[in-house]
């Protein structure tokens, strides 16, 4: 931002390259901006801060957080599906179990293949309510399966994808949701065919 600010400011930069380095200065500023947003909320979350907890539709979860990414989808040419199976509830709050859903949706997206597809199920199994979302697209090599829950551990480090936009800490905000809300996580992944994380928590 420093550099970008530095050279808007030159005697002979045009009206033109201001644009582009004020465009420049946005997007890392939003980025530092989300980064310190998940950064407190994993702290507040950490210090054991109480956070209000009812019965969350986790189906209706699904629905509108792929509402919510429909559009960045559609420009990648990615289909999401959501198949809910009737009243699905778990004892969470409403922002964190969003946080979840939104997170491996967007995750799923961004690492999806263009004119792909991600589905995500919700259902009942058991006692355990069941959060599914499964793409087709690059996948994940062995090696890094163990490490992508880690804090900063970059996503596209262990998935080659274009964007570099990703702070390094959506997945370990889900699993620290998800373990806050009593319930556990797993990943499938085989590299060049796609990825599928399974969240189950104590049925509500």
């Amino acid at each position: 931002m420093i550099a970008q600010g530095e050279y808007a400011l030159l005697d002979d930069a045009t009206d033109d390259e201001h644009r582009d380095a004020l465009t420049v200065m946005l997007g890392q500023a939003k980025k530092m901006s989300e980064l310190i947003s998940q950064m407190l909320f994993i702290a507040r979350r950490e210090r054991g801060l109480p956070e209000p907890e009812e019965p969350v539709d986790l189906g209706m979860a699904a629905e509108i957080a792929a509402e919510e990414l429909a559009e960045h989808a559609k420009r990648k040419s990615i289909a999401i599906s959501v198949e809910a199976a009737g009243a699905v509830y778990v004892q969470a709050d409403q922002t964190g179990v969003m946080r979840i859903v939104v997170n491996l949706l967007e995750n799923a997206v961004e690492y999806g293949r263009p004119d792909g597809h991600v589905w995500v199920r919700v259902y009942s199994e058991g006692t355990q309510a069941v959060l599914c979302v499964q793409d087709d697209g690059i996948g994940i090599a062995p090696e890094h399966q163990p490490h992508i829950f880690k804090r900063f551990y970059r996503a596209d480090t262990a998935r080659t994808a274009d964007n570099r936009n990703h702070t390094g800490l959506g997945l370990a905000m889900v699993k620290l949701l998800t373990e806050s809300y009593h319930g556990t996580i797993m990943v499938d992944s085989r590299e060049g065919e796609g990825t599928a994380f399974t969240v189950r928590f104590p049925a509500k």
